[in-house]
C-alpha cells in the first residue's frame, strides 16, 4: 500500500505538470510562438493529458489489497480464524464449534455436544497460532493458511493448515480443509494424530 501511495503522488504531480503545460501551450498561442515550440510537440503534450489523468485514477483508486479483497475483509477472515483458536485455547469448545461453517467436516460429522465430547477426549491443553495469512478473497469465499501449535495428551505438534473460509450471513466461517501438513512433532504419533481443529 505504501508503494501505491508513492505512485499516486508521482502520477498526480506528473498529471498536474502536464495539465498545466497542455492548458498553457495552445497551438498558435503567443506562448508557443515565444518559446518557439513546434506545433507537433504541443499536440503531443496535449494528447498526454487524458492519459496521465487516467493513469492517476487507476493508481490512486485501486482500493483492493494484494490478497484480492479489501483490507477490512482480510482482517475479518483473520479474526474468524484467530477466534477459533482462542476459543479452543480457553477450553470454550462450544464457542469453537460456532466458528465452523456447514462445509467443515466437524459440522457434518458431529452435533455441538458430540464435538465438545470429542475435543475433551483429545485432552487439549494449548492451541497457539504462530501466523495467519489470507491468500485470496473472492466475493464470499477466502483462502487462509494458519501456522499453529497444538498440545494435547498425545504431545505437541505444529501444523500448517490451509482452509477455505466462507462468509455466511455477514460472518466468516471455517470451511473445507485444503491441506494440513505436519511441520513438527514431539513423537511418532504425529502422523496419526488428528488435530481437533481440522
Amino acid at each position: 500500500m505504501r508503494g501505491r501511495g508513492f505512485l499516486f503522488v508521482v502520477a498526480s504531480m506528473l498529471g498536474g505538470v502536464v495539465v498545466s503545460c497542455g492548458a498553457s501551450i495552445v497551438p498558435g498561442s503567443k506562448l508557443q510562438q515565444h518559446l518557439n515550440i513546434p506545433t507537433l510537440l504541443v499536440r503531443v503534450i496535449g494528447g498526454l493529458v487524458p492519459l496521465i489523468l487516467l493513469l492517476t485514477l487507476i493508481v490512486g483508486c485501486g482500493g483492493q489489497s494484494a490478497q484480492g479483497g479489501s483490507p477490512s475483509e482480510g482482517a475479518a477472515v483473520k479474526k474468524a480464524v484467530r477466534g477459533l483458536f482462542e476459543a479452543l485455547d480457553a477450553g470454550n469448545f462450544e464457542k469453537a464449534y460456532s466458528y465452523y461453517g456447514p462445509d467443515h467436516r466437524f459440522r457434518r460429522a458431529y452435533s455441538r455436544e458430540e464435538y465438545v465430547r470429542v475435543i475433551k477426549l483429545e485432552g487439549v491443553t494449548d492451541a497457539t497460532i504462530r501466523s495467519v495469512n489470507v491468500e485470496d478473497i473472492k466475493g464470499n469465499t477466502a483462502t487462509a493458511t494458519v501456522d499453529y501449535e497444538w498440545t494435547s495428551e498425545r504431545g505437541t505438534f505444529r501444523y500448517l493448515w490451509t482452509m477455505k473460509v466462507d462468509k455466511l450471513d455477514g460472518r466468516w466461517k471455517i470451511g473445507k480443509t485444503v491441506s494440513n501438513i505436519t511441520l513438527e512433532a514431539t513423537s511418532d504419533a504425529a502422523s496419526q494424530s488428528a488435530s481437533a481443529t481440522r
